[in-house]
């Protein structure tokens, strides 16, 4: 039984390859996920990982951003919420961030999808 979908228009299905032809004819379904020309197989323990990781986060959707030095930054979420700053630099995954009200530099995990360019 579905509870919640992991990823929006996804569904993953336990088959056996016989069933395709009956899965494909279920309203709403258009296409397998193919990987290397074969229908994609994810495993449970993939499944979960990325369940943890969607419940781990802040976030709704998962959205590629990118922020250069000097950009301004607003904190969306968290005990620093609405607060503004300017980018002194990313690296990897981090985001150094100068608050000019607090006069103070913090490190933002940019995985965490709490900021947003002002």
């Amino acid at each position: 039984m579905v509870q919640e979908p992991l990823f929006s228009s996804y569904v993953f299905v336990q088959a056996d390859p016989s069933n395709e032809l009956d899965i494909l004819q279920t309203p709403g379904v258009v296409r397998f996920l193919y990987w290397l020309k074969r229908p994609a197989i994810v495993r449970d323990d993939e499944i979960d990982q990325i369940r943890h990781f969607l419940s781990e986060f802040d976030h709704t959707n998962i959205v590629k951003r990118s922020f250069t030095t000097d950009d301004i930054v607003r904190i969306k979420s968290g005990p620093l919420m609405d607060y503004s700053g300017e980018v002194k630099g990313v690296h990897n995954h981090k985001m150094k961030v100068f608050l000019h009200e607090l006069s103070c530099v913090i490190e933002v995990d940019l995985r965490r999808n709490i900021i947003e360019k002002a």
